[in-house]
């Protein structure tokens, strides 16, 4: 019997406990209008509910099924590594496309010589404004959100990215000890490190609930911020990670006690409100004290991604003097765990 035809792209979607999500997430993909040839691939990561279930029954994916929970990052790089198409479109099992997204985003990859990472307006699913164009970037390696067209964004948001097979193989996926949280940001800072560009579509999209899969990262209807400690926690080590990665030491040594004096600043004042000193530990101090531990694995890929090779090396771009940190504070108040 031939194999059947190879796919133009591969559509992952990394699932954990998804029930109540991930059947929209297909739906729409199914639903795509003049779209090119595609496949659906689904890691579960040990989901305790009945998404293997229900995913085992559905006769256009395939389905991936790890025994331990692994993240975000794992997930990804399992599916990537099987998919048989020419691009990935990594999914968040709590986002929907637009009907004619697969088809829009062929067309600007091809329009760039495939040779860009690609995402999608993001819009709230919640209430269907507009949410980012990709995202610029602080000092601090922290997304800001990008609302108007022009210049190229800095990074595009995992929860809806389109990559070329070669890009992917070229910078190596994600960073597994990174778990979850910021490996979007890495993996866009490498491609254009390397030579690739970044960029968003301008027209379709993508509806977003926001913070379903890790738990907050949105705003409540009060307008507070919602985060939870495990994603506080995964974001400010992970993003002093990527600094150190991609940031000149001039550039970390301003950056970094900057950044350690806001984060006291809001671990003190968080601890005091919640009158729970355990704050202080955990998400913050043991956030930083982990990423300097795992400085070593940083260096590493930071000399892989930045050392030369047959690339140009590229620019992250122009970054955002205010930080992203303080922006939120402003706009939303301290977070709410």
């Amino acid at each position: 019997m031939s194999e059947a035809p190879r796919p133009v792209v591969s559509v992952c979607i990394a699932n954990y406990n998804g029930i109540g999500l991930i059947e929209a997430c297909i739906d729409s993909i199914r639903e795509q209008s003049d779209a090119p040839t595609f496949e659906i691939i689904v890691h579960d990561d040990a989901s305790t509910d009945s998404s293997v279930a229900w995913l085992r029954v559905q006769p256009d994916v395939r389905l991936i099924v790890s025994e331990q929970n692994v993240g975000f990052c794992v997930s990804n790089n399992r599916m990537v590594e099987a998919a048989r198409g020419r691009f990935a479109l990594l999914l968040n099992n709590d986002a929907t496309l637009l009907p004619d997204a697969l088809h829009t985003l062929d067309r600007r990859s091809e329009e760039l010589a495939h040779s860009a990472i690609l995402g999608m307006p993001q819009f709230d699913a919640a209430d269907g404004r507009l949410i980012d164009r990709g995202c610029w970037l602080d000092w601090m390696m922290s997304p800001v959100s990008r609302r108007g067209a022009g210049k190229p964004p800095a990074m595009v948001i995992g929860a809806c990215m389109w990559i070329p097979r070669r890009i992917w193989d070229c910078v190596g996926g994600f960073p597994e000890f990174f778990v979850t949280n910021a490996e979007d940001v890495y993996l866009c800072c490498a491609a254009k490190a390397m030579g690739y560009k970044v960029d968003v579509t301008a027209e379709s999209g993508f509806c977003h609930l926001v913070g379903a899969r890790l738990g907050g990262g949105r705003a409540s209807a009060s307008g507070q911020l919602v985060l939870s400690r495990r994603r506080r926690y995964l974001s400010e080590r992970n993003r002093l990670l990527v600094s150190r990665i991609f940031l000149s030491r001039w550039q970390r040594l301003l950056a970094w006690p900057a950044h350690w004096a806001i984060l006291l600043a809001e671990a003190l004042v968080m601890a005091f409100r919640a009158r729970d000193t355990k704050l202080l530990a955990y998400p913050y101090l043991q956030s930083q004290r982990d990423a300097l531990r795992m400085l070593g694995k940083a260096d590493e890929i930071r000399t892989r991604i930045m050392g030369g090779g047959p690339r140009t090396k590229g620019q992250i771009g122009p970054m955002v003097l205010v930080p992203s940190k303080l922006r939120l504070l402003l706009s939303h108040g301290l977070p709410r765990a």
